[in-house]
């Protein structure tokens, strides 16, 4: 069982930050929806903080349909382009930017990040679900 969740949690690594790729960094909120969900169609999130830094602990406001069973915020950060800071949780989760150990926190500097409102589908395999995605600038550390 446990060989099985290890390429799966690789999968979602690989998965978040082709995601943040994908992404584009201007702030704000923007959607991310599987095709035919209407569960997507009601989801969002955004962030409560208003000048989030490198250190600060940033909390998010989601919205879901009931039929979303297990919903999770995925926090992926970038530097030119570079994954430096990751970190997933349930909904409700509290996240220190750059965590207690990362590339970003190591570095240090501003990075860009993107806040995704998504589940896992266990159906016919594991599948990383997005439903909301939020951009957003974080600076330096104060």
């Amino acid at each position: 069982m446990k060989r099985k969740l290890i390429p799966a949690a690789l999968g979602a690594i690989v998965m978040g930050t082709l995601f943040v790729g994908s992404t584009f960094f201007g702030g704000g909120m923007a959607e991310a929806r599987k095709p035919g969900s209407p569960a997507a169609a009601a989801a969002s999130i955004s962030i409560n903080q208003a000048d989030p830094h490198l250190g600060d602990w940033v909390t998010f406001t989601t919205s879901y349909p009931g039929t979303v069973s297990s919903p999770r915020v995925q926090v992926m950060c970038t530097q030119g382009g570079v994954l430096v800071y990751g970190e997933a949780g349930p909904a409700s989760q509290s996240f220190l930017l750059g965590g207690g150990m990362s590339l970003w926190l190591m570095g240090g500097g501003a990075a860009d990040c993107v806040a995704t409102l998504y589940e896992w589908d266990w159906h016919p395999q594991q599948t990383f679900v997005p439903y909301a995605t939020y951009a957003f600038h974080a600076g330096a550390g104060r």
